[in-house]
């Protein structure tokens, strides 16, 4: 899981600690953690910033999101509105790319 592997407990020294938090539950079996989670990402994406949103949130979420049906939709429902957080319609592709890589791994077209 290359954009993944950077670990997010890397940032649990510094201010982005409680975004680290958020960040582990997306990987937590427990499904509602997930859900939870998912429903921060746009919080997590400010602190993280536009950059590191495209460069590692959304290479992270392609590598650990992609099993249940309920978190994919969850998913897409946040990342619908991310268009500003990955810096503008200039770089919304990057989020067709992350659902397209996703879909194609759920085998759903």
């Amino acid at each position: 899981a290359a954009g993944g592997e950077r670990t997010w407990r890397a940032y649990r020294d510094d201010s982005l600690y409680p975004i680290a938090v958020l960040i582990d539950e997306l990987c937590n079996e427990d499904v509602q953690l997930r859900l939870n989670s998912i429903k921060k990402l746009s919080t997590i994406a400010l602190a993280l910033g536009v950059e590191r949103t495209r460069s590692e949130l959304l290479p992270f979420l392609t590598d650990t999101i992609y099993d249940e049906d309920e978190v994919l939709l969850a998913l897409a429902e946040q990342l619908g509105n991310f268009t500003g957080l990955v810096g503008g319609p200039d770089f919304a592709h990057c989020l067709l790319l992350f659902k397209g890589g996703t879909l194609r791994r759920t085998g759903q077209y």
